[in-house]
């Protein structure tokens, strides 16, 4: 009938019919035989759209309806044979009384109405608030159909109406996801902003564990944003934090409409309104991870924060800007030279390196652009301004580009907004389970000595094992400072680098204490010269300590199902009536030692 339609063009309509299952009802009575089910019609009277008498408008009968009738005697019956198991024409005239040329059928309103595609297309252009006339023309140029002025206007009344409902269907869903995080989770912070038309602009979401990962570690902030996470074209932004044992934690959310100053300042308002305010008063770090957040908005809203751009981030940046930035023989050679160059400036340790190497790219053709942007920003980028932070070795957003990669895989593009708050916190959720059950663990695990040291089992003890780890690194550099009195009985340090006069024993300006606040080689080189105790419980902060890396974690928050070798921490955490067996006796490592060995005089 479609290809009859099509080659003939003229549109049919089904004045009468009688289905098979009716038909059959009766056959069934007599014991006949029936139709075949493959049939849909036992009888079927078609008509051309004109057939029939013309109903004109002044009659007063459908006023605001145009009529297509015009009397035209075009019809035919189909019926099935029983016997035959076919369905043919049994009678029909084929004459039409108007034009049936293809110029004329294109015009029916059956051929000019859009696909399900087609209107697709056309609510993405309706949501991207294309001019009137952008949208006419796209949509007649997409659908290669004779849309009239008033179809467009049907098609734009009819899909704001359906953009409405689903709208306000994904506003509820999204309302109920999040009232079922604030009843789970009472100490948790959930709000939504909307403008005056009512569009979703800001949706922020934390829980109480985040909350508590903040309040305990906010001295250094990794900020970064991803899209492609949702339908509405919502842009996820994270804030993550690291605990003491080296463990990235988001603590905050936030699903934003755009990245624009306003909508980014109401975001963080949010973040700060809950929050005690003298926790932003404190001097802390923030690494914005990606180029599209506007890094002035960090400076006026954390005004007493040091912020740097991720290293990764700068150095891929340099590398898409050097990509083309001369043609020629000599592209290839010079390019690998500036991007030496550059990759030099972000690792630099000192501001006369950076200078030195700002100088030797002055002939190269990125160096006016470089004069003009980058070098008037380079308080935000260089190694040697990087280095003056506390950032405990933090100097990109890897972690954090990493969580919203695992975000992905559980949420994308298709996904309502409600859909992708609730992928969000259930990779929030793995990570919150993974780091209990780290600190479970580390709580767990029986100390034993790593060596027979009373200094290095007491800061073992008191450390959590990330934090040994540094330490350790540092003893065995003590081998290589040389200790020594001046004539002024001052103590001087002295190593490959050069002296270093420290003014205390506890305290010290070298790139290790400042980057960590744990006591570094040239301390503990002193005490030992001092023979003095290894170190004191002052010298340690508090992130850093057991004890406060672990106030909070319970047996019963770790989902021990959630790891591969959960039967067997079940099967230990299960008997705590039993008596546990002596520790074996461990093999002294060779790094281990050495630290001995360095630190022997202390027991002497």
């Amino acid at each position: 009938m479609e290809a009859y339609e099509a080659n003939a063009h003229v549109k049919l309509i089904f004045a009468d019919t009688r289905k098979i299952e009716t038909a059959n009802i009766a056959y069934r009575r007599e014991d006949a035989p029936v139709y075949d089910a493959k049939f849909k019609y036992a009888y079927a009277r078609l008509t051309c759209k004109h057939h029939g008498k013309y109903r004109s408008k002044g009659s007063g009968k459908r006023p605001n309806q145009r009529s297509y009738k015009t009397n035209c005697p075009m019809q035919f019956i189909l019926s099935v044979d029983r016997a035959k198991d076919i369905m043919y024409i049994r009678s029909g005239n084929f004459t039409h009384n108007h034009p049936t040329d293809e110029d004329v059928a294109k015009l029916y309103p059956e051929n000019r109405r859009l696909s399900k595609s087609e209107r697709q297309f056309s609510k993405i252009l309706m949501d991207m608030k294309v001019p009137q006339k952008v949208f006419c023309e796209r949509v007649r140029e997409m659908s290669q159909k004779p849309l009239t002025n008033k179809d467009i206007y049907n098609l734009q009344a009819q899909l704001r109406k359906e953009m409405a409902e689903e709208e306000k269907t994904e506003v509820q869903s999204l309302l109920h996801e999040l009232q079922d995080i604030t009843e789970k989770d009472s100490g948790s912070e959930v709000v939504v902003n909307v403008d005056g038309n009512g569009q979703i602009q800001v949706v922020f979401f934390q829980t109480s564990y985040m909350k508590e990962a903040y309040l305990k570690f906010p001295e250094v902030c990794i900020v970064g944003e991803t899209d492609d996470i949702n339908s509405n074209g919502m842009i996820l932004c994270t804030i993550m934090v690291q605990d003491g044992s080296g463990t990235f934690l988001p603590c905050a959310h936030f699903l934003l409409a755009k990245l624009d100053e306003p909508t980014m300042v109401s975001a963080f308002q949010l973040f700060k309104q809950p929050l005690n305010d003298e926790i932003f008063n404190k001097p802390c770090l923030f690494i914005i991870g990606s180029s599209n957040l506007d890094v002035a908005v960090f400076q006026n809203q954390f005004p007493n924060a040091s912020i740097k751009l991720c290293e990764t981030q700068i150095l891929k940046k340099f590398k898409n800007e050097t990509m083309n930035i001369e043609n020629g023989s000599e592209k290839p050679r010079r390019q690998g030279q500036l991007w030496t160059l550059l990759h030099a400036m972000v690792m630099s340790k000192t501001e006369s390196e950076y200078e030195e190497l700002r100088t030797k790219m002055q002939d190269l053709p990125f160096a006016s652009a470089f004069n003009e942007t980058w070098h008037q920003q380079r308080h935000l980028w260089v190694g040697s301004f990087r280095n003056k932070d506390l950032n405990y070795g933090i100097k990109n957003a890897n972690n954090l580009v990493s969580f919203h990669e695992k975000v992905k895989g559980v949420v994308n593009s298709s996904s309502t907004v409600a859909e992708c708050v609730k992928g969000i916190l259930k990779m929030d959720n793995q990570m919150k389970l993974e780091a209990n059950r780290k600190k479970l663990q580390a709580m767990m695990t029986t100390s034993v000595p790593i060596v027979d040291n009373p200094d290095l089992e007491e800061l073992t003890q008191l450390c959590t094992r990330y934090a040994v780890n540094f330490l350790e690194k540092e003893l065995t550099f003590i081998t290589s400072l040389n200790v020594a009195r001046n004539e002024l009985g001052q103590l001087i340090i002295t190593d490959a680098i050069g002296d270093k006069q420290l003014e205390n024993d506890n305290t010290c300006s070298c790139l290790f204490y400042t980057n960590f606040k744990l006591p570094c080689k040239h301390i503990f080189a002193m005490r030992k010269f001092l023979e003095k105790k290894l170190f004191d419980d002052s010298m340690i902060a508090s992130r850093w300590r057991r004890d406060y890396q672990h106030s909070e974690c319970k047996v019963e928050d770790i989902d021990f199902a959630s790891s591969p070798s959960g039967d067997k921490k079940k099967k230990r955490a299960s008997t705590g009536n039993s008596v546990p067996a002596p520790p074996a006796a461990k093999k002294v490592k060779k790094k281990h030692q050495e630290v001995f060995n360095i630190l022997s005089v202390n027991d002497a």
